[in-house]
Formats: C-alpha cells, sequence, structure tokens
C-alpha cells in the first residue's frame, strides 16, 4: 500500500499515516511543499514508530522558504521559482 500526502493534512494525515505504517510492504511518499511544508513534520512521529516504511521524498519542489533561501544561495534564478532540480552544495 502506497500513501500519498500531497492533499491531506493535519490528524487525517497522521491517522493515514499509522495505517499505511501497518501495512506489509507500506510506502509514503512526501516532499518539502506538501501540506505547506508540514507533511515531513506531521509523518516524523509515526515513522519514528515503525522502520519498516519505504518514504519516496519528491525532490525539486521547493516551499517558499525553501526558493528564497535557494535564491540567495544562487541556486535558482529567482525567489519566485518553485521547482528545480539544479544540483547545489548549499544547505537549503
Amino acid at each position: 500500500m502506497a500513501l500519498g500526502t500531497y492533499r491531506i493534512a493535519g490528524e487525517e494525515l497522521t491517522a493515514a499515516a499509522r495505517r499505511a505504517a501497518g501495512s506489509p510492504g507500506g510506502w509514503m511518499d512526501t516532499a518539502p511543499n506538501y501540506c505547506h511544508g508540514c507533511a515531513h513534520l506531521l509523518l516524523a512521529p509515526v515513522l519514528a514508530e515503525s522502520s519498516l516504511v519505504g518514504i519516496a521524498a519528491g525532490t525539486g519542489v521547493l516551499t517558499a522558504v525553501t526558493a528564497r533561501s535557494a535564491h540567495a544561495a544562487a541556486v535558482v534564478a529567482a525567489p519566485e521559482v518553485r521547482h528545480s532540480i539544479a544540483a547545489h552544495t548549499a544547505h537549503l
């Protein structure tokens, strides 16, 4: 079973993640911009409870905060950019 966390938030996300974590071979899909940038924080306690869940974390999608940081580090051309797969060494 795979759980996509793009359009789910709050307690619903936590409850769905616990159900997915309890499924054999469970996977969760997340990214920095999911749940307005809070999906990782909401998933963290669930993932700490189960080491059997696979994680697919989207890369390249930027929240407003990471976009501004990426622009300041010259990783993206403008702070409005919300997607980039450019290689970088700056901590965002």
